[in-house]
């Protein structure tokens, strides 16, 4: 699929069809104008609303995840839409009075590049960031008749992208972004876990149905753990090595979709949000640090908690959360998180 419209020259979209046993060429919706003439020349007033993010954006068809490969990489587009053709490429949207949009995403600049990835390589890494955070953010809270094509209708996009920016990548994770792409959480309630045939990690997003967002980090303030990184002695790809911690002299509440630290004293030291519905056992949880960032003269984590599975030295992802470093203890214990 990524070679097959990559290498299209044209992606028609029948964005007006609401399932696969209507058409899109017919519209309900007949456009009114206004001829107008003065000393300036001739124009017309039209009745239409240019409105892309409402047409396309919100229809049915780009709903579903398998489609958001093929929008990006796709060189060109037309979308029949039940409002009307917009015609959309490398220089930006077009409608058919013939105006240009303009874009308030700052995503869509790139899934609008019609060799996609090469403006992300031409571009910072905050700007590449924000790409990266846009595709997966967006993906993730499409639709999929089968939730276990969660892992391969994305598959092609990531490998293009991995291989421009020259790293490895395993389950929507960037090897290059190793640390920042684990920091995710659920964007709504709870997560389910999908019954995959095979093991998919628990670390990955791609586990679990359900709509995602990373936690928004200041860049080049966060001091990264370097230990942390891929199995690359193991002939399995789902494993992450990483040093053990634990949580010490603290207890939590509940505030609405997260958990708030506090110390001994009472006093808040950040918070926790789990993923899994039976992940609320701060008392026996552990947790992996991934950074650590001064905040106020007070040392802060950024860390995923974990479970210990029935194998020894392997443990699960079960939340993701900021707390101070006074209420984690760092173990240095080398485990593997499946």
């Amino acid at each position: 699929m990524e070679s097959i419209f990559s290498a299209a020259y044209c992606r028609i979209a029948a964005t007006a069809a609401v399932n696969l046993n209507t058409g899109f060429l017919k519209r309900d919706i007949s456009t009114k104008y206004v001829y107008v003439q003065d000393a300036s020349g001739k124009f017309y007033i039209s009745t239409d609303i240019d409105d892309f993010d409402n047409d396309v954006g919100k229809a049915q068809l780009d709903t579903r995840a398998w489609v958001m490969q093929e929008e990006v990489l796709a060189r060109r587009t037309i979308h029949f839409s039940a409002a009307q053709t917009y015609w959309e490429c490398g220089e930006g949207v077009y409608c058919e009075n013939l105006t240009m949009l303009e874009s308030p995403y700052r995503g869509k600049y790139f899934t609008l590049d019609p060799k996609f990835p090469v403006r992300l390589l031409q571009s910072g890494i905050v700007r590449t960031l924000s790409c990266i955070t846009f595709i997966f953010q967006n993906y993730s809270n499409r639709k999929l008749t089968y939730p276990t094509d969660r892992c391969v209708a994305i598959s092609g996009l990531v490998g293009r992208m991995a291989s421009a920016l020259k790293c490895e990548h395993r389950y929507g994770i960037l090897g290059r972004y190793l640390h920042r792409n684990l920091l995710w959480q659920a964007s709504n309630g709870k997560l389910e876990e999908i019954a995959y045939d095979c093991h998919v990690p628990s670390w990955s997003w791609m586990a679990y149905s359900g709509g995602i967002q990373f936690i928004d980090i200041p860049l080049g303030e966060v001091e990264w753990i370097d230990h942390l990184r891929f199995d690359e002695e193991c002939d399995c790809d789902h494993a992450i090595i990483a040093n053990l911690a634990k949580f010490r002299n603290c207890t939590m509440k509940l505030h609405g979709e997260q958990y708030t630290i506090s110390d001994q004293d009472g006093r808040e030291r950040g918070w926790i949000r789990y993923d899994v519905k039976d992940g609320e056992e701060l008392c026996k949880g552990q947790c992996i640090v991934l950074g650590r960032m001064m905040e106020s003269h007070t040392e802060r984590y950024y860390l995923v908690v974990v479970r210990s599975t029935r194998v020894d030295g392997e443990y699960n992802r079960i939340g993701v959360g900021i707390i101070d470093s006074c209420c984690v203890l760092r173990e240095g214990i080398e485990v593997r998180v499946v």
